[in-house]
């Protein structure tokens, strides 16, 4: 419902779905980099808001 209102362009996978994850943060994949995961970060107008409803 987020993404709904606040549509970002979100990445798709292999078979056309939209990463939904993007939608309240950006990943950075750290395979390969000495980790074995994704690291995600929450968008900043994400953190903002939630700050605002004080939910943070």
């Amino acid at each position: 419902m987020l993404w709904a209102e606040m549509p970002e362009g979100l990445p798709r996978r292999g078979d056309g779905t939209p990463v939904m994850t993007c939608a309240i943060a950006f990943g950075e994949d750290q395979r390969g980099v000495g980790e074995d995961q994704w690291v995600w970060k929450m968008r900043p107008h994400i953190q903002q808001g939630l700050q605002q409803l004080g939910g943070w």
